[in-house]
């Protein structure tokens, strides 16, 4: 049985967005061809993939206002995302950062420098969370104190005052660890069941 090479262009309805996106998809159906050459059938491999969502990469959690996750925590990630929300052609995105304190603060923030209006700085619900005014002294560190940073003592304070101050047509980016994007999402979630209470 004659097994066939797949490609990014044989998922046309590829629900993703995000070049990384792309990227683990293909990885995954090269290493499906290499797993199992057997399998030929096209359209189960592309109706899978299309039906794949990779929660909080490039995940749109809202539209309007627009509140993406990605767990970005390194450099190489850091570069990838900005380069994708460069693509997204914003006029304004403001951050919710907050990082493990084994991280490089320069590396996850430097792609970002020209991209982020405001910093929502969070200090991560964990022993391993780094405070958010040592984040804060680390970034203005490199920007000699010309970026525009708020501190708050957690994730969920930080993102609830950068949705609160929100505009239409920009981008709220939620980034910098698995943490930030959960207590993010715990912090969005209870705001949406509270206003939906009776």
């Amino acid at each position: 049985m004659k097994s066939k090479n797949y490609t990014i262009e044989d998922i046309p309805n590829l629900k993703m967005i995000g070049d990384y996106q792309y990227n683990y998809a293909a990885a995954s159906l090269l290493a499906l061809k290499s797993i199992l050459p057997e399998i030929n059938n096209g359209k189960s491999v592309q109706q899978a993939i299309s039906s794949t969502k990779i929660s909080g990469r490039f995940q749109y959690l809202s539209r309007s206002p627009d509140i993406l996750l990605d767990v970005a925590h390194n450099e190489d990630a850091a570069k990838s995302l900005a380069d994708n929300i460069n693509k997204l052609g914003y006029d304004k995105v403001d951050a919710v950062l907050g990082v493990l304190s084994d991280k490089d603060i320069y590396s996850i923030v430097g792609p970002f420098l020209s991209l982020v209006n405001k910093w929502h700085i969070g200090t991560i619900n964990s022993e391993r969370g780094m405070n958010s005014k040592e984040i804060k002294y680390r970034m203005n560190s490199i920007q000699k104190n010309t970026l525009s940073i708020n501190t708050y003592p957690s994730i969920k304070s930080a993102f609830l005052s950068a949705k609160r101050s929100y505009t239409k047509g920009s981008l709220l980016l939620i980034y910098g660890s698995f943490y930030t994007v959960s207590e993010a999402l715990q912090a969005h979630i209870l705001s949406a069941s509270k206003k939906n209470a009776i």
